[in-house]
């Protein structure tokens, strides 16, 4: 079986667990230990495919803990560990304590991401290993508010819910518990910095340690904060934090992997505050879209132009999770009211951070939005919603209809006593194909022109591309390089007949997020016969493309891909298109184009486009995650000139 040995790590020790997992008992005495550090991992595919959890039990082994501090690790939902140790078919429990590792408990294989088995972790170190001190952190793949965390490879990636995990923590430490339990709550996983958790954890954590984004592969450095923890047990959970949060970045940084990477300490004892200030935004916002009909369009707006996490493209999947600070700063004309209120109490809560420079945006704490304008997540998105009104918010946005029972709430509760509007929407407007015509303006762009109640339909409007012959089209992507008068409804294009390329490969883009400084990318490729998303930046300050990794979006599981990774010489990189035919253009089909090796010098570059005939649309977006596109104009490029017409007819 593979061992992975990372950090030239040789103590006795370590290299008798990764041999045999015999090793000698832990030391035990009378008086309870300071801190004791409970981590639920589950392996899943990080472990099984990559060997991640090894790596992450290597590390602890090298931490060299005092008798004061005490590990325990509870072990599953991966199919394959790469070690000798830890055995697949069984959920087992280990106890690290200087150089010891011992198995000290052995269960029947049980879903990692059920309630229950969490709940029985909990209380098996609370109750066996109580300490002064006690620290829960969860290890594996995360998917954000809706999906939540510990996504078990054994049972059909099972993922444990925020809702199954509020459960968890009240069958343990009761519904209300006099005082809190737990010094900390930590998620060594993807995108689970978000309010919704941080309200669940109410009551049952002093502080919380999570990512906003996607987690690099390496995860959080056990060895430097765990060793930190061994040199002063008697510090508190942020201070801790941010132990997690330094070494997390500098590995990060000697991984190759910060640019994009986030971590923050929340105090969950300033959650209250926040939630309360939340629902008051989210009150508001329902009060103006009761009346305006517009209102969703232009929030929505502000929503796209708010940091989001998880890549959220049509190709790499939707997380919904957007910056709670950036959210409500895009939007603060809409919500006069509360928009201070929100931006103070995010700023009590949130304690520390660490981010890369392309995570300017993240104050440390996400909230859903569904990017996608997808009504199926509104169930377990109202299950774990912190606030009552976002989740009525939500239903209206998505649903075009303010239930009954959500009119009583509103009357009721709200005590809005006006009529409720039908929201503007693309289905509401009615508008076809042939409504949009696109001229050619004296400077050779295409131009749209939209009346005003089309405008208020839309929350985004971007342009498509597609290279184009008698037959077929191949689908080269989105862009929203363009001018957009969104009072007068103007949109004109900034094309200007180059396109990105890898080692001059010709890629399929898609617009991520687009703030001041940068607008983030998307690539589907195929890395060593492996499907991902190569993350490219354009940063508008040197006026370059910056590579940042590759990894995966959301699968259909709905849990965020941790394994990014560092494009390295030799590796065998394949573009990945989307084909339809001239008279189907929506239904498109995946092609593998060109394939290339890396080298030191790959690169990812603005190109003149080859010569032949493109085809250039605009797409408009609702709320509801419905599209209209603009009729085509057709350019035809030769040696770098470009000739435009509306009508090749």
């Amino acid at each position: 079986m593979k061992k992975v040995i990372i950090k030239g790590i040789t103590a006795a020790a370590i290299m008798t667990f990764l041999m045999t997992g015999a090793v000698s008992a832990a030391a035990t005495g009378d008086e309870m230990p300071e801190w004791g550090i409970y981590l639920y991992m589950c392996g899943s595919d990080l472990e099984s495919e990559a060997g991640a959890a090894t790596d992450d039990l290597v590390e602890m082994l090298n931490a060299e803990l005092p008798a004061g501090v005490t590990v325990v690790v509870e072990t599953g939902g991966a199919s394959e560990w790469q070690n000798e140790t830890v055995d697949p078919d069984y959920l087992e429990r280990y106890v690290i304590g200087g150089e010891n590792f011992d198995c000290v408990d052995q269960q029947p294989l049980a879903s990692m991401g059920e309630s229950e088995t969490f709940a029985d972790f909990l209380s098996f170190c609370t109750e066996q290993y109580p300490a002064e001190k006690e620290a829960v952190i969860l290890w594996n793949h995360g998917g954000g508010s809706i999906e939540g965390v510990a996504f078990d490879e054994m049972f059909d990636y099972d993922a444990l819910t925020l809702a199954e995990m509020k459960e968890a923590f009240a069958s343990v430490f009761g519904e209300q518990p006099g005082e809190i339990p737990l010094e900390m709550v930590g998620f060594d996983a993807c995108l689970m910095a978000t309010v919704e958790t941080a309200n669940v954890l109410e009551g049952y954590a002093g502080y919380m340690v999570a990512s906003e984004e996607q987690e690099p592969g390496c995860g959080w450095d056990y060895a430097s904060f765990l060793h930190s923890l061994g040199e002063d047990t008697g510090i508190s959970g942020d201070r801790l934090g941010e132990l997690i949060c330094d070494s997390f970045l500098e590995g990060c940084k000697a991984y190759g992997d910060y640019l994009d990477c986030t971590l923050s300490v929340v105090d969950v004892t300033a959650v209250g505050a926040l939630v309360e200030a939340y629902d008051a935004m989210g009150t508001e916002a329902l009060l103006y879209a009761c009346e305006d009909a517009s209102y969703f369009s232009k929030f929505g707006r502000g929503a796209k132009r708010a940091e989001n996490y998880g890549i959220n493209t049509d190709s790499a999947g939707y997380s919904g999770m957007v910056d709670l600070g950036d959210l409500a700063e895009h939007n603060r004309e809409l919500i006069p009211d509360s928009y201070e209120d929100v931006v103070s109490a995010l700023d009590d809560c949130v304690v520390y951070t660490v981010n890369g420079s392309y995570k300017t945006g993240a104050s440390g704490l996400s909230c859903y939005y569904a990017l996608d304008g997808n009504a199926e997540d509104l169930e377990s998105f109202t299950g774990v919603c912190a606030s009552d009104s976002f989740s009525v918010y939500y239903d209206y946005m998505l649903t075009g209809e303010l239930e009954e029972e959500y009119q009583e709430y509103v009357s009721e509760v709200l005590g809005y006593e006006g009529t409720y509007v039908q929201p503007d929407t693309l289905s509401a407007v009615g508008a076809e194909e042939e409504d949009l015509p696109l001229i050619i303006d004296e400077n050779g762009c295409a131009v749209l022109e939209l009346d005003g109640r089309l405008t208020d339909a839309l929350s985004d409007i971007c342009f498509e591309l597609y290279l184009y012959d008698e037959e077929d089209l191949i689908y080269l992507g989105t862009d929203n390089d363009m001018e957009a008068d969104w009072e007068n409804g103007i949109f004109r294009d900034n094309f200007r007949g180059v396109w990105g390329c890898l080692d001059g490969c010709l890629c399929h883009m898609e617009v991520s997020y687009t703030c001041d400084d940068y607008t983030f990318y998307s690539i589907p490729i195929l890395l060593n016969g492996e499907k991902c998303n190569l993350k490219v930046i354009y940063d508008y300050n040197d006026e370059e493309y910056h590579i940042l990794g590759a990894g995966q979006g959301i699968d259909d599981n709905g849990m965020a891909g941790r394994n990014t990774v560092q494009l390295k010489p030799g590796d065998r990189v394949t573009i990945l298109h989307y084909g339809s035919s001239v008279d189907d253009y929506s239904s498109t089909e995946e092609v593998e184009t060109e394939e290339l090796t890396v080298t030191e010098d790959t690169a990812f570059t603005e190109e003149q486009l080859v010569n032949g005939r493109f085809m250039l649309f605009f797409r408009l977006e609702d709320v509801q995650g419905q599209d209209l596109y603009s009729q085509a104009v057709y350019i035809d490029i030769e040696d770098g000139a470009m000739s435009i017409d509306p009508d090749p007819e």
